[in-house]
């Protein structure tokens, strides 16, 4: 009895340091990894930049430049529980420019757009012009951009300027040059 009385008191305090060593490295590593990690944003805190601009390159050529007067990064909310997975960028006054062989080949302008900055597919409200290079107009109150493809797609009404040639429909899917177009629903055409 004697015996095992001894070994306890000499596991104990071993133990116990063991624990205390255990406890402070955890600390110490906690502290360091806080210091690295960029901190979470709590409810109603976001980051705000002025002056955004996000240049996409393809083999070195400029293929998309996204230029906006401020954003906004929030995390997306999905239903009732937000993400910090996924981030978008909320922008005021959106100027979207396409390249082709390093040259503007179109550029859209909106009011404002949101951007969700993992797949980077944007949409733009509210005043919403896209401008080709061949002086092509298409414009609508909602479009949705996707830059992997390079396509818009507009759900609602639309009118498309072709040099004098105007369509007014509803439901367009479109390249960003307006060169293969499918028109939903036509409701008017002008000359």
């Amino acid at each position: 009895m004697k015996k095992a009385k001894l070994y306890w008191i000499a596991v104990l305090p071993l133990l116990f340091l063991i624990a205390l060593y255990l406890f402070y490295y955890g600390m110490k590593e906690a502290r360091k990894n806080a210091a690295v990690k960029t901190e979470q944003l709590k409810p109603g805190v976001y980051q705000e930049i002025t002056g955004f601009c996000l240049t996409e390159y393809f083999y070195g050529k400029k293929k998309m430049e996204v230029k906006t007067e401020k954003a906004t990064i929030k995390s997306k909310r999905i239903g009732f529980f937000t993400t910090p997975l996924v981030k978008e960028a909320h922008m005021v006054k959106p100027y979207i420019c396409f390249y082709t062989n390093g040259k503007e080949a179109s550029r859209i302008t909106a009011d404002s757009g949101k951007m969700n900055m993992n797949n980077k597919r944007i949409v733009l409200k509210k005043n919403v012009v896209l401008t080709t290079a061949d002086n092509k107009r298409l414009s609508t109150k909602e479009m949705v951009l996707n830059p992997k493809n390079g396509l818009v797609s507009i759900m609602g009404s639309f009118i498309l300027d072709r040099n004098g040639d105007i369509i007014k429909g509803k439901g367009l899917k479109s390249d960003v040059e307006l060169k293969r177009l499918v028109i939903k629903r036509k409701t008017r055409q002008d000359k």
